[in-house]
């Protein structure tokens, strides 16, 4: 079983080894980050997903629904969040895209420095570090009242307003919200019993069941499952109306549906490693 749940994880290389230009979103536990990359600006939000002790942070392609990866750790500190957005890095080809986060200061100080270079100078003293131009950085904070939403503050952080509404028009949606994020998050929890809100499960304490279902599910949901945003018009002639697609035929990765035995036993080569020797 062990094996099986390694070979689940091994084929996330091929959505984390992508060079396209996606439209991503990323999530965490109880907080969710939505980001979409493509040639003109476009979307990003977050939201996250808490497991007793322990916090889980993911990310989504919004454009074609597909599950990025996803890091479980026992706090939900910098590091977490680091490790989320260099997931992201390694995913996207371009970095103009918008990014979404919800009121957590952090998500926005990481990802400004995950998303950037240092500028030498040549004088004495550390390097600036100045953010990558196109990236954006809006907020969606809650304010709650007596347990319940009371209002919804919105702000953009880094951007103008004219490069944030065209990213926004870019995804089709009328104002900034954090909705793919948060029904990623009920299919998560729908599928993997470790998710439950309340229950007797003892993975809820072991990292790495947590991590191997994650892997799992995220998997099967992007190669095994239709989606139905996803489906496309028939062309004319054709018996059916619709042409169903997964994730993973919507991002270009496969051009049919897989079965579970498929993706389980599907053999992905390990990453080639460069060693650099000096002298």
């Amino acid at each position: 079983m062990q094996d099986i749940l390694c070979q689940g994880i091994a084929l996330l290389l091929i959505v984390m080894n992508m060079k396209k230009k996606l439209s991503v979103i990323v999530k965490e536990a109880d907080e969710a980050v939505q980001i979409q990359v493509g040639e003109q600006p476009s979307l990003s939000d977050k939201d996250e997903i808490k497991i007793n002790h322990m916090w889980m942070a993911m990310a989504m392609d919004v454009g074609t629904r597909l599950w990025l990866g996803g890091v479980v750790a026992v706090r939900r500190d910098q590091e977490l969040i680091s490790s989320l957005a260099h997931k992201v890095r390694a995913c996207v080809k371009s970095w103009n895209f918008l990014l979404s986060v919800d009121g957590l200061s952090s998500y926005v100080s990481v990802f400004m420095s995950v998303f950037s270079w240092l500028i030498f100078t040549g004088r004495s003293g550390r390097p600036k570090r100045q953010t990558v131009p196109g990236l954006m950085i809006v907020q969606v904070i809650k304010e709650y009242a007596k347990g319940r939403v009371s209002g919804v503050v919105r702000r953009i952080v880094l951007g103008s307003v004219d490069t944030v509404a065209l990213a926004l028009k870019n995804t089709g949606c009328a104002k900034i919200n954090t909705s793919f994020i948060e029904r990623l998050n009920a299919t998560f929890r729908g599928r993997s019993s470790t998710l439950v809100r309340k229950g007797r499960a003892i993975a809820h304490t072991e990292s790495e069941n947590i991590k191997y279902g994650m892997y799992i599910t995220g998997c099967s949901y992007n190669f095994c499952y239709f989606h139905n945003s996803l489906r496309v018009l028939a062309p004319e002639g054709s018996t059916r109306k619709w042409i169903e697609r997964t994730p993973a035929m919507a991002a270009g990765l496969t051009d049919h549906r897989w079965t579970m035995k498929e993706l389980l036993s599907y053999k992905v080569h390990p990453q080639r490693k460069i060693l650099i020797i000096h002298g």
